[in-house]
């Protein structure tokens, strides 16, 4: 009790110091009236008496500053009148403290941004149960025929297989997450929402709640087909519905399912992908290819219990898949031997995924990491700078100093005094950086993919970016305010008091930090330079195609529909004014998907490389603006089975560079058959799939599907027309198209203008290597890159240079 009396008693003196100070006054003067009194009483005049007292009880100075080491906490005081001393010198010197917390602020902002970018792509863990415990299930293959090759997709069939079979955690599947084209109700126009089909047991054990209604369960994941049921994230509903209750109950289309909302899943939950903010979530049963052996679509994510190993869950997982594929393997057809022998050995790992797992982290990865260096050199830049100023400030200051020192203050003391100035510059820096980190954060993310899927962090501030926060700043402050408080300890009295020029050893020193932040801005330019230039040189690489006045149109049907219908829609779309030509596909180019598969060429099994495909009507290529070199276009009425145009990497790939038109290759088709198709054009080479990666191999096939069960050619569900206007003012055009394609091949939808995010049959679709059989289909969707569907100017590359240029923006401001 008495201890803590004793601690209020100090706080109270280190609040209130006066009312202490004027008590102690008044004790020591009832003493000395006591004392005067006394010897007055003994016959001592009062003159004397008075200053006998005042000798008797010594100095009230050295009494006063000994009482007030009991009364409070001395230490603290010094540093609060530092702390307050500091400030006097900040705003005393106004310009010279603008220029060092300008240029320091410039540089932590950046820090910052870049952290806050980096934590919520790749650290921050999901606002779910256990998140520690999360884990992802990757495929790794190893074979002669080239580098190991892994990926994270599961078939729905080896999913269930898996989770029957697994004791040690709770398995979990999840799509892809993909934009896709939704309506409502009878509304006939499109519009994206992000889609993903999960595991009905994911919010339960993910301990998720709803903000309104009810989520999904296991009970809604049960039968394929049987579940048409959709929860949306409370940010759609909040920007779509403006939080309508009524929500509840309403049907939005997917494809050709109509499902019922049912209920909302509560922030902070937007999906399982970092970077990317999921609308709407789906019963896995219901996914189309959820039947389809070999279909990757899904990721499986397992949550590992308590006191169980990861290791155990991979063994176990490890059992199941190498089962699965032996089972599995007569359907391994037209597929070179090494590929058989990779998918026979594949073996699982389990990595680690707190944060969950996107394909925007494995894309941003390794930039960010070249980013957060950058933004490191330069807020060395500005500690070096910094330093030089406050060192020129120490060095004015060097007669102030050296005459505390004469007056009994320590080296701690002015080692206390130079860094409480410190202190001040890097709180206000740090002050102005969070706001320009505030501002930057979400305007840098808004950039870096594509114009109609921009990636969405959250980037509020928590915890964790408090305390990265405050570490920084007192890095900064250690940075710059070691060497001017080194420089103030090394005052000597004598020398200070005498004055003359300033030091060798300061002027060396502020030398010294002038080459230092003169060869890290060089460094920091130079670099920066570089990555410019590589990302203009990938800006001004040539499409293929003539992407100015190109509209696109994305049509789907509640049915299926005879291809006749979509070609005669083509056809109508040539005929309106304004428009100069009209053609049909399944895809675009360069919008981030592909399709591969392994060919035979005279002959021979099939082997690496794969060559990729588009489906493509007649006049597709005219219509882009691909230059033609030999043969000609896929004429109405031919099937994909029957011919080709390739362009010229795929000649030099399969022919050697020689002329491939009146040539021959088999595609392996179903139950160990190959189709025969015919070359009978050549064309310039195309960006296929992303800007980043060299001209592919690849084969326009016809729109039309062919069936060999039916004999028939396969209706279709979904159509793209590209139409070369004639005007750059392709937006009034909208509605005449929408009008048209409606009467020629009524569709159920048709979207203003915007790109497919939609697959179409027939091949398997495919972004980067993987170890499923030909024939075989992935559904995973790379959005790397997405044809302007405006036409009104050239492709943009996903991954913009926006957080390089805000880098650099941030190195030539502090420069200046």
């Amino acid at each position: 009790m008495d201890a803590l009396q004793c601690f209020l008693s100090r706080l109270r003196g280190l609040t209130h110091p006066r009312r202490d100070v004027d008590a102690l006054d008044d004790e020591l003067r009832l003493h000395l009236e006591e004392e005067a009194e006394r010897l007055m009483a003994d016959g001592v005049p009062a003159d004397e008496a008075a200053a006998a007292a005042r000798r008797s009880l010594g100095s009230p100075l050295a009494i006063r500053t000994h009482t007030r080491d009991v009364w409070t906490f001395p230490r603290l005081e010094q540093v609060a009148r530092d702390v307050g001393y500091g400030w006097r010198q900040i705003t005393r010197a106004k310009m010279r403290s603008a220029a060092a917390i300008v240029s320091l602020a410039l540089a932590v902002g950046a820090c910052l941004t870049t952290f806050a970018v980096m934590d919520a792509l790749l650290y921050r863990p999901l606002p779910i149960d256990d998140a520690n415990r999360l884990h992802v299930m990757v495929r790794e293959s190893h074979g002669a025929d080239g580098p190991p090759r892994s990926f994270d997709g599961v078939e729905y069939p080896l999913f269930l297989r898996m989770r029957a079979a697994m004791d040690g955690a709770t398995l979990l599947g999840v799509s892809y997450a993909s934009r896709t084209d939704i309506s409502y109700g009878g509304d006939q126009d499109l519009e994206k929402a992000c889609v993903q089909y999960v595991s009905g047991d994911l919010f339960t054990r993910f301990g998720l709640r709803p903000a309104n209604g009810r989520l999904l369960t296991s009970d809604d994941d049960r039968v394929e087909g049987a579940h048409p049921l959709a929860v949306i994230s409370e940010g759609y509903w909040t920007r779509r519905f403006e939080r309508d209750p009524a929500v509840l109950g309403r049907r939005l289309r997917v494809g050709a399912t109509t499902f019922e909302i049912v209920g909302v899943v509560a922030e902070p939950f937007t999906g399982t992908e970092p970077g990317v903010s999921v609308d709407v979530l789906l019963p896995a049963v219901m996914h189309p290819s959820v039947r389809e052996l070999g279909s990757t679509w899904m990721r499986l994510l397992a949550v590992v219990r308590g006191g169980v190993s990861a290791d155990r869950v991979r063994d176990q997982l490890q059992a199941q898949l190498t089962t699965y594929q032996h089972d599995r393997e007569p359907t391994f057809t037209g597929i070179p031997e090494a590929w058989r022998q990779r998918l026979l050995t594949e073996r699982v790992r389990l990595d680690p995924a707190p944060a969950g797992v996107s394909t925007l982290q494995e894309r941003y990865r390794s930039g960010l990491a070249a980013i957060a260096v950058l933004v490191g050199l330069v807020l060395l830049v500005a500690c070096a700078n910094v330093g030089n100023l406050m060192i020129a400030r120490t060095a004015t200051r060097s007669r102030e100093l050296a005459l505390r020192m004469s007056l009994g203050a320590g080296r701690r003391s002015v080692l206390q005094l130079v860094l409480a100035e410190c202190a001040w510059i890097a709180l206000i820096a740090a002050a102005l950086a969070i706001v320009f980190a505030a501002i930057a954060g979400p305007a840098v993310v808004a950039r870096v993919n594509v114009a109609d899927d921009p990636a969405r962090l959250a980037l509020h501030a928590d915890v964790r970016s408090a305390a990265f926060a405050f570490l920084l700043t007192m890095l900064v402050t250690a940075l710059f305010g070691i060497a001017p408080a080194l420089v103030a300890m090394r005052v000597t009295p004598g020398a200070a008091l005498q004055g003359g020029h300033t030091p060798k050893s300061y002027r060396r020193l502020m030398l010294g930090l002038v080459m230092v932040q003169v060869a890290f801005c060089f460094l920091v330019v130079f670099v920066g330079g570089l990555l410019v230039a590589t990302l203009d040189r990938l800006a001004r690489q040539p499409l293929g195609f003539v992407p100015q006045r190109l509209l696109t149109v994305q049509a789907v049907a509640a049915t299926l529909r005879p291809v006749e219908e979509w070609e005669r829609a083509a056809e109508a779309l040539g005929t309106l004014p304004g428009v100069d030509e009209a053609a049909i596909g399944d895809r675009t180019l360069v919008d981030g998907f592909g399709w591969n598969n392994f060919i035979s060429i005279d002959g021979a099994p099939p082997a690496e490389p794969r060559a990729f495909f588009r489906g493509v009507g007649p006049g597709y290529l005219h219509t882009i603006g691909v230059q033609w070199r030999d043969g000609r276009d896929i004429r109405p009425g031919e099937v994909h089975t029957g011919v080709a145009v390739v362009n010229e990497a795929f000649a030099r790939t399969f022919y050697r560079g020689a002329n491939p038109v009146g040539r021959v290759f088999h595609l392996p088709w179903r139950l160990g058959t190959r189709r025969a198709i015919e070359i009978v054009g050549l064309v310039a080479d195309t960006r296929y799939r992303d800007l980043r990666e060299p001209a592919l191999p690849v084969a326009f096939v016809p729109f039309r599907l062919f069936d060999p069960a039916s004999g028939a050619v396969r209706p279709r569900l979904d159509a793209v027309f590209l139409v070369r206007t004639t005007t750059p003012d392709v937006q009034a055009l909208t509605s005449m198209i929408r009008a048209q394609v409606g009467r020629a091949a009524p569709p159920d939808h048709v979207n203003k203008g915007q790109g497919t995010g939609k697959k179409s049959e027939g091949y398997r679709q495919d972004t980067r290597d993987k170890t499923c059989p030909s024939g075989t289909r992935d559904k995973r969707n790379f959005e790397v890159a997405r044809n302007r569907p405006r036409g009104a100017g050239p492709t943009r590359v996903a991954g913009s240079p926006a957080p390089l240029m805000f880098v650099l923006g941030t190195c030539c401001l502090f420069l200046l």
